[in-house]
């Protein structure tokens, strides 16, 4: 079974695509103006971050012009930072009618500081607990400096 799936604005293609076989991965931004999904594809994938418990604009509006065959399965993953809001609901109810199959949902939660409780970076610190890590490298490096 051959997979489509939307990624939202801050995704890294390629390092989706690594990861899955036999899918083909698009912007969200490509599918703005022309926003057909070819009904070769089995499953139909709309993966997304929380903005302020609601989905990105630009998905929204992308999902409201997704034409799909009634053929396809279609699901939705919703990143967060511990709850997703109201993303898979908007998005769930956008998309039902137009697939036979019910469109599922997923919620996925991001690691979180366990310093100050802001979700982690990529490189695995929060943006506070970088700062202070190079503050406190700083200050060590001074010290160092006076003891010599």
């Amino acid at each position: 079974m051959k997979s489509f799936i939307v990624l939202g604005k801050r995704w890294r293609k390629k390092h989706v695509g690594r990861k899955l076989g036999n899918t083909d991965i698009v912007s969200v931004y490509k599918l703005r103006d022309n926003a057909k999904v070819p009904a070769d594809y089995a499953r139909v994938g709309i993966v997304t971050a929380t903005w302020f418990v609601r989905p990105p604009r630009i998905v929204r509006e992308v999902c409201e012009k997704l034409t799909l065959s009634r053929s396809q399965k279609v699901f939705i993953i919703a990143t967060c930072g511990g709850y997703d809001g109201y993303v898979c609901i908007d998005l769930k109810a956008i998309l039902q009618p137009k697939p036979d199959f019910p469109v599922q949902t997923f919620m996925l939660p991001m690691p979180l500081c366990e310093k100050c409780g802001a979700p982690l970076m990529p490189t695995g610190f929060c943006r506070e607990f970088k700062v202070s890590e190079e503050v406190s490298r700083d200050s060590m490096r001074d010290k160092k400096n006076e003891e010599n």
